[in-house]
């Protein structure tokens, strides 16, 4: 009898286990990595998922599976390795409950990515990490947006930025991106984390938190957003009375407000966004 039961539990006890791991067991990210001049395909290059033990080498044709990435999990970023190109990492945002799949990483090669400042660049420090990004309103022409970039620590600017003109070459010129929607930001420091806005009349753009690397180049984008977030709330002392005229802001942003006398504040704040998997950064460099 004493047998028996320990025979029934242990069948419950596995089936058990055998669900957890059915309903835990986590998602496929498929994609390709490629040169970004030649758009061909870049073999034995290691693609990792920043933070845990997940890690791949992509095929001679570029193409990478990583398996088993938490499910419902957001914030990660995945980065690409390989002597001779420059290392990226582009932020994936939030991981669903379903596989994802044709994700294009395009990377710099060391002799492009030195070329850059000869064509209207900005000549990079060493130490320092560059971000490129997309801005993508609604339909083809994504002209018209200026960019802010400011570290979240301090509300400095953040590196120097450049548009990506429609000679599909970085411009000191350019005041704003052109229909492309591109940009670049130079030099950041490392490890601070960024926030980046865009700006346009009549258009309400989300934001995007990044973090430069060393040495790598962090891919960004913003997107155009049907409105903002409003946050209330009241800023009480230690009696849980309203305090008035506490200042509240959004790091990085620049977005403000101030207590009212019962210490009541109303902020409308841009979404974040934390990029998309199918994005590409076009080809710029010839």
């Amino acid at each position: 009898m004493r047998e028996t039961i320990i025979k029934k539990f242990w069948l419950i006890f596995s089936a058990i286990l055998m669900f957890s791991y059915a309903g835990f067991a986590g998602i496929n990210i498929a994609g390709k990595i490629s040169d970004l001049q030649t758009t061909e395909g870049i073999s034995d290059a290691t693609v990792s998922l920043v933070g845990t033990n997940i890690s791949t080498q992509s095929l001679a044709d570029g193409s990478f599976i990583l398996q088993d990435v938490p499910r419902f999990s957001s914030g990660f970023q995945i980065k690409v390795s390989k002597s001779g190109y420059v290392t990226t990492y582009t932020l994936l945002g939030n991981i669903e409950d379903t596989d994802i799949s044709d994700i294009s990483f395009p990377m710099f090669s060391i002799s492009v990515y030195n070329m850059m400042p000869s064509v209207g660049g900005v000549p990079h420090t060493p130490g320092k990490g560059d971000i490129t990004g997309m801005v993508n309103l609604e339909g083809s022409d994504h002209s018209g947006v200026r960019i802010t970039a400011k570290y979240m620590d301090t509300n400095q600017s953040a590196g120097t930025i450049r548009y990506i003109g429609e000679n599909n070459y970085p411009s000191s010129s350019l005041t704003s991106t052109s229909s492309n929607g591109m940009f670049v930001i130079y030099n950041v420091d490392a490890s601070r984390p960024i926030v980046i806005t865009g700006e346009k009349s009549g258009v309400i753009l989300s934001g995007c938190s990044v973090i430069g690397y060393p040495d790598s180049i962090t891919v960004a984008s913003i997107e155009t957003v049907q409105s903002k977030i409003p946050i209330s709330g009241i800023v009480c002392d230690n009696d849980d009375t309203g305090v008035s005229g506490v200042n509240i802001s959004i790091l990085g942003t620049g977005i403000s407000t101030t207590s009212g006398t019962t210490g009541l504040f109303n902020l409308d704040v841009p979404p974040i966004s934390y990029g998309r998997h199918y994005e590409t950064i076009k080809n710029w460099i010839y």
